[in-house]
């Protein structure tokens, strides 16, 4: 029994000490928040990071889908070249007929 006992005590003991450990941590988290908040050259480059990382982010997803359309609508009007031919050629020869 005293074993048990004295396991209990450690892990009450040992409980109050994380808990403490997790009390300093949040406060540390929470200064660490207000000064980079009231820090204005944490902020400024904060906002050119930010800011520099979207627009790469998309300039290279729209290349991405720019590319990928251009390669669909390309595919697309080339494997339909020849009839695509035989209509304009229809249109012509009936402009010309009304002319």
């Amino acid at each position: 029994m005293p074993r048990q006992a004295r396991r209990e005590r450690q892990q009450r003991r040992e409980k109050a000490r994380l808990m403490r450990l997790e009390g300093l941590v949040e406060s540390m988290r929470l200064q660490q928040a207000a000064d980079s908040l009231l820090s204005t050259k944490q902020l400024v480059w904060r906002g050119v990071v930010g800011g520099f990382a979207r627009g790469v982010g998309i300039m290279l997803g729209f290349s991405l889908l720019g590319a990928l359309v251009g390669y669909i609508l390309t595919s697309a009007i080339f494997d339909n070249l020849p009839e695509l031919v035989a209509w304009l050629e229809k249109m012509l020869e009936n402009i010309q007929k009304r002319m």
